[in-house]
């Protein structure tokens, strides 16, 4: 704040923009808000990143108990898709999804919302069902 009073102190003494309309006790409102503004965006920024930062990894990532039946899940439905014929087309388009490693599905879950696991889940369901048909 040092370097700002200098700055109005500096304004006021030079009589910085005549016929403005603000004169110098105007400018240094002015300077003053606008410095006040920059302060309390910085901490409301600051404030924000923090919570962001704390928040993203517990929210995020699903739980252990909940992969661990999800990846069980999975390789459940990869061996089922292996039995049907009609599934080799998505098992090749997208081998990621029906891979029959454990530990490939539950590292996925753990690194992503539970909402995006459990949609992968029906998707695979989805394509079982018709490849079932």
């Amino acid at each position: 704040m040092a370097g700002a009073q200098r700055a109005i102190r500096w304004m006021l003494s030079a009589n910085i923009a005549p016929g403005c309309g603000l004169g110098g006790v105007g400018i240094i409102y002015f300077a003053i808000s606008i410095f006040q503004g920059v302060k309390m965006f910085k901490r409301v920024f600051f404030a924000v990143a923090t919570i962001a930062v704390l928040t993203s990894s517990t929210v995020r990532a699903a739980d252990e108990r909940f992969c661990r039946d999800y990846a069980r899940v999975a390789v459940d439905q990869a061996h089922r898709a292996e039995r049907h014929g009609r599934c080799d087309r998505a098992r090749r388009e997208n081998p990621a999804r029906w891979q029959g490693d454990f530990r490939g599905h539950y590292d996925w879950c753990r690194g992503v919302h539970r909402d995006n696991a459990e949609a992968e889940r029906a998707e695979r369901d989805r394509t079982l069902d018709y490849c079932a048909r």
